[in-house]
């Protein structure tokens, strides 16, 4: 366990990173009260991860429904404003829930209002879904989540949200700069910079994750890396002196 954690401490202090936060929809399941939270475009709480289930446990996991609304806002504003120019990216990393094996409908799914997209519901394996990355139409998405059959064997999904900004016509006051802790995307989006290289498709596009070994994110690769030849080499060496033992062996003394 000690290892694990000094890993762990590593791999944070080089780079590779996780959603600042995580909401599991399993938490909200056959609430009267529509769930809602705030998404801002700068800070830790700029990208938050959303999955099904916190627990995989068959014991603890029932079917309900379950929904949150999320709201993008700026820094400078004190609550959700309709017309804001924040927006919302959504990347889908993981998708596995149940469908029908004969008629091939959701019985298992996810909605997404406020998509800007023809696709507004998911299910089956993320290897069906395409595109999968997303864009709000506005500043608010709501999700909700149908976990009819109760079959924690699935993996449910993971998706990672994240608020940006973009430019609107001609605003002179518009910036994105990397001396201000944001990160342009190729695809216009500005996003917190800490994003950046943090294996997670931030922008949408995955141009946060560009030329990522530049940046020095290559220590990590060059960690697991390290520790891969050190684990060969020992193996080597092992094997070398067990044969190297059994050489130097007398001979048997056969019987005459």
């Amino acid at each position: 366990k000690r290892h694990s954690r000094t890993l762990l401490v590593l791999l944070s202090c080089f780079g590779v990173g996780f959603a600042a936060n995580t909401y599991y929809m399993q938490d909200y399941c056959n609430q009267s009260q529509l769930e809602t939270m705030l998404l801002e475009t700068k800070g830790e709480r700029s990208s938050v991860s959303i999955r099904a289930y916190r627990t995989r446990n068959l014991t603890e996991v029932k079917a309900c429904a379950s929904a949150i609304k999320v709201h993008a806002v700026r820094p400078d504003q004190k609550s959700a404003v309709k017309g804001t120019k924040a927006r919302i990216v959504v990347s889908v990393h993981d998708l596995d829930t149940v469908i029908h094996p004969k008629e091939n409908y959701c019985i298992d799914y996810l909605d997404i209002q406020g998509l800007q997209s023809l696709v507004s519901r998911f299910c089956g394996s993320l290897e069906d879904t395409y595109p999968r990355a997303f864009e709000s139409i506005n500043n608010q998405l709501i999700f909700i989540w149908n976990f009819f059959t109760g079959l924690a064997a699935r993996r449910g999904f993971n998706l990672v949200l994240t608020a940006f900004v973009e430019r609107k016509g001609n605003d002179a006051n518009w910036t994105c700069e990397e001396d201000q802790g944001r990160f342009l995307c190729n695809n216009g989006h500005c996003i917190d910079a800490r994003w950046r290289c943090d294996r997670w498709n931030n922008c949408g596009d995955y141009s946060d994750e560009d030329r990522c070994f530049d940046d020095g994110s290559f220590v990590v690769n060059g960690l697991w890396l390290g520790i891969t030849a050190a684990a060969l080499v020992l193996a080597i060496g092992v094997l070398m002196a067990v044969a190297l033992w059994k050489c130097r062996q007398p001979a048997p003394i056969l019987p005459t």
